[in-house]
């Protein structure tokens, strides 16, 4: 797989936010149980705090993995937290299941300045019913945010405020 080419390093750092997609290697169902999911998301959050980001929202379906992060302070620096982030949950993942988490790379969007968060958030938490996972994002337990409660992105995906990014 070609690597998706990548903006200069300045473009990635401060007070943005980025939509992220990360697919689990050879597209494995990895993430089907709350254990397998929690090991992740603990490793996710626990990065996200070190370098400067918050979580808009993020979604675990079985394959891959969605977040919108926020960076709050000069410091954040998109590549360090998904480096990061990445060969730490792919080590305790494989310490505890014996298999490999990731596939190489990631897919990456920055938002505009003017764009609404919400409705982005609320993309992100359909993704499985999109997918057919579940018949509504209120059935579905690993989706999650640090700045909305659930009720707030349910009502904005009722509302039909889910906008891809």
């Amino acid at each position: 797989m070609r690597h998706p080419l990548r903006l200069s390093d300045e473009v990635w750092t401060g007070d943005q936010a980025v939509f992220l997609t990360l697919c689990t290697l050879n597209r494995q169902r990895h993430f089907k149980t709350v254990q397998q999911v929690e090991i992740v998301r603990a490793i996710f959050f626990e990065c996200c705090d070190e370098l400067a980001f918050e979580i808009p929202a993020y979604c675990f379906t079985p394959d891959h993995f969605h977040a919108l992060i926020s960076g709050y302070c000069e410091d954040g620096h998109v590549r360090r937290l998904l480096r990061g982030f990445k060969q730490r949950s792919a080590y305790h993942f494989k310490r505890a299941s014996g298999q490999q988490l990731w596939q190489r790379s990631y897919f990456d969007r920055t938002l505009r300045s003017d764009d609404a968060v919400l409705p982005v958030c609320s993309y992100i938490a359909a993704n499985p019913v999109r997918a057919g996972l579940v018949g509504s994002a209120a059935e579905y337990p690993f989706w999650g945010s640090q700045i909305y409660t659930r009720t707030q992105i349910l009502e904005s995906i009722a509302a039909g405020q889910c906008r891809p990014v």
